[in-house]
C-alpha cells in the first residue's frame, strides 16, 4: 500500500498502470491458490493431476456448486479450454462459466444435445452434437462477450456474441471459469478440463490462439 494525495492506494492499477497482465496457462498439476469457488464447499469437488475434474453440482442454489473461477483483471480477456465430457442424461452438462453472481451468468455447456449457451434458464444458441474432446472460448471486450468451439485441432467458431450489460459489476469483478452439474441429480460423469487459459490482451485485439 502507497499513499496518494492524503488516499490510501492498495494497487499500482489505480495510479494509471495499464500495462497488460502476462498470460495465463493451467494444465492442473495442482489447483493453485488463484483458483476460486463460489462460498465454501464443505467437500472439495475437484481432483488435479489428470487436468482438472469436476463432480458435478448446480450453479444457482446457495450451497456451493462446481464452479471454479478466475477474475479478470482487465476489461478485455480471452479466456479457453479443452473439455472432456460425455454427458449421459439430459441434466448433465458441463462447460465455460461467466458468473457475476447466484443470478448473472454466461453458460456455454456441453449436453446431450450438443454445445448451448445460456443465460439462466434462457438458450440463446446452440450448435450440434460431436464426439471427443472440443474446446470452448470466450472474447470479453467490455460488456460484449463473444463464445467460441473448435475440436481439438480445429478452427475457432463463433457460436454468439451477446451484450451483457447485466454482467455489469458494482463490488466485485467479474469471474471466469469451469463448472459442472447434474442439477441436483445422482452422476457419476465427471468433467475433465484438459486445460484452462487467460489473456488479456493489450492493445485491444483478437486473441492468438
Amino acid at each position: 500500500m502507497t499513499w496518494n494525495d492524503g488516499w490510501p492506494v492498495f494497487s499500482s492499477v489505480a495510479l494509471g498502470d495499464d500495462r497488460p497482465r502476462p498470460p495465463l496457462h493451467d494444465d492442473f498439476a495442482v489447483l493453485s491458490a488463484d483458483w476460486s469457488c463460489l462460498r465454501t464447499p464443505r467437500v472439495p469437488f475437484w481432483t488435479t493431476g489428470d487436468g482438472l475434474r469436476l463432480r458435478p453440482e448446480r450453479l444457482g442454489e446457495r450451497g456451493s456448486p462446481s464452479l471454479l473461477a478466475r477474475p479478470q483483471e482487465q476489461p478485455d480477456c480471452d479466456a479457453s479450454t479443452e473439455l472432456h465430457f460425455a454427458p449421459a442424461a439430459p441434466y448433465e452438462e458441463a462447460g465455460l462459466a461467466v458468473v457475476l453472481d447466484d443470478d448473472a451468468r454466461l453458460l456455454l455447456v456441453r449436453t446431450t444435445k450438443g454445445l448451448v449457451l445460456r443465460r439462466g434458464p434462457d438458450v440463446l444458441a446452440r450448435s450440434g452434437p460431436s464426439p471427443g474432446p472440443v474446446r470452448l472460448g470466450v472474447r470479453v471486450r467490455g460488456l460484449t462477450h463473444t463464445f467460441a468451439h473448435a475440436g481439438p485441432d480445429g478452427a475457432w467458431r463463433d457460436l454468439a456474441t451477446v451484450e451483457a450489460a447485466f454482467l455489469t459489476p458494482l463490488f466485485t469483478g467479474v469471474p471466469v471459469g469451469l463448472y459442472a452439474t447434474s442439477h441436483d441429480r445422482p452422476s457419476t460423469r465427471d468433467a475433465r478440463f484438459a486445460w484452462f487459459d487467460l489473456r488479456h490482451p493489450h492493445p485491444r485485439n483478437s486473441p492468438g490462439r
